[in-house]
């Protein structure tokens, strides 16, 4: 690299200089790790589609093999946090005019949301599923919280983790505006459907309900699936014109995820029942009768995986939080101010249920129908595996031999990459 003329021309000397930094979208909306939505069962992929796949980390996270080749997954999310400490560390010495204010808010904000979204995305693939009263004692994340890189790395504890997922996340709530300038950055809104989506994870039900109305009361807006063109080959609107939109973002691309590749989980698509719009929307059939992924959030033709934020998302966290603490009457109405938008006009059925426990399992089948392709199933997966209840065991059929992912198996929890091993020494995830 060539070395600058002068060293000022390098180093941010302003709050504009600070904020250019934060709005790159390769940087902090993109190339979040695939490793979960590859391993998941929202599809599955033909023999001869498994066997032409040139990558090997593809095919050993499709059939939850050991691998620990794939430096990209963990390397781009710890660069994108690397630029948000340069950020926090810088901002404290730079002047602030007084009507700059607003603009030095959003960026400490953005850099905290940033590093608390790359820090979250990183544990659900590099940790494994928090348990209340468990977090304590199992291993959690390297936290670089400076942009010194010649500190050593110490992986701290997974309840560490989420702790200081949950501070940057609680800071960037009062900091961030409520509406955002360019639909890349996050807003207050994002902030709190982040941490409603922290606090699912956590299984902290009453916080995770209490986010998603804070997020809500900002921005609650749903598509009426009624307005789409749900036949078109890519029927959802632009992100940037997509009032359910809180946070865009995705996964590293994936050519797992052509369309022409992975074929739909069959159990899957059969749980849409005919009036249900999302069966149109979500979904092409192709010629041997299966199906393909179609209703992608990102809307343009790439192999990523939209991951962000979505008002839908956060009716769902309201609707499980409710039930899981008896309010039977809320946790369906909030469910039912979702399906509405998603039925075809005429057909909506108001939801009836007996009892929280009948309330919560519907709930999870429209979080199943609603959430798929967006990098959520896996990190679902691993919270419900911890109850007898809900766990799932996993199937995959290649090439004549069976392959299965039982309820907390270690394969839940990828690999740090070797090269990370071997310069910081940190511990590797158990196998």
């Amino acid at each position: 690299m060539d070395t600058k003329p002068d060293k000022q021309l390098s180093v941010p000397t302003s709050l504009n200089d600070l904020s250019l930094l934060l709005d790159n979208r390769q940087r902090f909306n993109e190339g979040y790790p695939a490793f979960g939505q590859i391993s998941c069962d929202d599809y599955y992929l033909l023999n001869d589609v498994f066997n032409a796949l040139s990558q090997a980390e593809q095919r050993n996270y499709y059939l939850w093999l050991p691998d620990n080749t794939n430096l990209g997954d963990w390397s781009r999310p710890y660069q994108a946090i690397y630029y948000t400490n340069v950020v926090l560390d810088l901002l404290p010495q730079i002047p602030v005019a007084t009507h700059e204010t607003l603009l030095r808010d959003r960026v400490e904000g953005s850099a905290l949301f940033y590093r608390a979204f790359a820090l979250y995305e990183l544990a659900q693939a590099y940790t494994p599923a928090y348990e209340p009263g468990k977090a304590l004692n199992l291993p959690g994340l390297p936290l670089r919280l400076d942009p010194d890189f010649n500190k050593p790395s110490v992986r701290a504890s997974l309840e560490a983790t989420y702790a200081q997922i949950i501070s940057d996340l609680s800071k960037a709530v009062n900091l961030l505006p409520p509406r955002a300038e360019f639909y890349l950055r996050p807003t207050r809104a994002a902030a709190w459907g982040m941490l409603a989506r922290v606090y699912l994870t956590m299984q902290n039900y009453p916080q995770a309900v209490n986010c998603a109305d804070s997020c809500l009361q900002l921005q609650s807006t749903l598509v009426n699936f009624n307005s789409l063109p749900v036949t078109a080959s890519s029927p959802m609107p632009e992100p940037s014109a997509n009032p359910e939109v809180l946070f865009f973002s995705t996964l590293s691309l994936s050519s797992i995820f052509n369309a022409s590749r992975s074929r739909v989980d069959s159990f899957l698509y059969r749980s849409y029942k005919m009036m249900d719009l999302r069966k149109k929307a979500f979904f092409i059939q192709n010629a041997d009768n299966s199906y393909s992924f179609k209703g992608s959030y990102q809307k343009r033709t790439t192999y990523s995986i939209f991951n962000g934020i979505t008002t839908a998302e956060m009716y769902l966290v309201r609707a499980e939080g409710l039930a899981r603490q008896g309010a039977i009457t809320g946790a369906i109405g909030s469910l039912d101010s979702l399906l509405i938008q998603r039925i075809q006009t005429g057909s909506f059925v108001p939801t009836t249920v007996t009892s929280a426990t009948e309330a919560l399992d519907k709930i999870l089948i429209e979080r199943r129908k609603e959430l798929c392709f967006r990098g959520l199933r896996w990190t679902d997966l691993k919270r419900l595996n911890t109850t007898l209840e809900h766990q799932t065991v996993l199937t995959r059929i290649i090439n004549g031999e069976t392959y299965q992912l039982m309820p907390g198996s270690p394969d839940y929890v990828a690999l740090i990459p070797e090269k990370v091993i071997q310069l910081s020494g940190i511990p590797q995830n158990e196998r």
